[in-house]
C-alpha cells in the first residue's frame, strides 16, 4: 500500500478544506458583484451552442490547446513535482 497523508490530523485537513471553501467562495462572490445576477438577456440569441459549433479549425484549435495544457502539466509534473511513473 502506498503511504499518501493528505494532513498531518483531521483538523488541519478540516481547515485546509474549509480555506480551499472559503477562496472558492470569495471568488464566487467577487464575479458576482462584477457581473450581476444571472440573466437571460447575456445569452446570445443563437443560444450557446452556437458559440462552439462544430468546424474542422475550431476542432483543431480546441485539440492543440488541450494537447498543450496537457504537455504543460506533465513537464511541470517531471520538472519540478519529481512524479515519476
Amino acid at each position: 500500500m502506498i503511504g499518501v497523508r493528505f494532513a498531518p490530523s483531521a483538523a488541519q485537513a478540516l481547515w485546509r478544506t474549509l480555506l480551499i471553501l472559503a477562496a472558492g467562495a470569495l471568488v464566487s462572490l467577487g464575479v458576482y458583484a462584477v457581473n450581476g445576477a444571472p440573466s437571460a438577456s447575456r445569452v446570445p440569441a443563437e443560444g450557446p451552442g452556437a458559440l462552439y459549433g462544430p468546424g474542422l479549425w475550431p476542432g483543431l484549435a480546441q485539440f492543440i490547446g488541450w494537447g498543450a495544457a496537457v504537455a504543460a502539466g506533465v513537464y511541470v509534473a517531471r520538472r519540478w513535482l519529481r512524479v515519476r511513473l
